[in-house]
């Protein structure tokens, strides 16, 4: 190997090493695009199972709400007949 291949061979590793080096450094340095409790609520608003379970969620709460209220009716009427002596 002459002199100025050798020369050469060594700039070009240098030069690699020292491309690998910033490169590492740059993607060290930046920030991630999206953090992952971003990825995480992203990923549940746009899924359409969630978005299901979301409407049965909804009609379960109504459905409790509806049946609280006929209950608080029974026992209004019951606490009124108790006070009033009818039935």
């Amino acid at each position: 190997m002459t002199r100025q291949r050798r020369y050469l061979a060594i700039v070009f590793v240098m030069l690699s090493l020292l491309v690998i080096a910033l490169g590492r450094r740059a993607w060290a340095d930046t920030e991630p695009l999206m953090h992952e409790a971003l990825v995480v609520s992203l990923a549940m608003e746009n899924n359409p199972q969630m978005a299901i379970a979301d409407k049965r969620v909804e009609q379960a709460r109504a459905a409790v709400a509806e049946e609280a209220y006929k209950l608080a009716q029974e026992h209004r009427r019951r606490i009124e007949a108790l006070y009033t002596g009818t039935e």
